[in-house]
């Protein structure tokens, strides 16, 4: 469970904005938007992200926000019930 949900807004620029999404310098395929989500989360997803934003001329890259995903907290083992008897081991 869990949401990752970022932006960027530009201005300016020659001709329309195209949007690419980044994790870890490697670009994410299909995230071409000014805002980017996913979810549900892993922690595969812990990594820095950065948009870059380009016209018909340059491109800019937004500043790099680092992402945590944490584990969620769960038990992996329950206790088990026991019968013992008074003076045994």
């Amino acid at each position: 469970n869990g949401l990752i949900n970022i932006g960027v807004f530009a201005t300016g620029g020659i001709g329309a904005r195209r949007y690419q999404w980044y994790k870890d310098d490697a670009p994410i395929d299909g995230a071409t938007n000014a805002i980017f989500q996913r979810r549900p989360l892993s922690t595969d997803e812990t990594g820095e992200y950065f948009c870059r934003v380009s016209d018909d001329r340059t491109s800019v890259d937004s500043e790099r926000a680092q992402i945590t995903v944490y584990e969620e907290l769960r038990i992996t083992a329950q206790p088990a019930g026991a019968i013992r008897l008074a003076g045994t081991n």
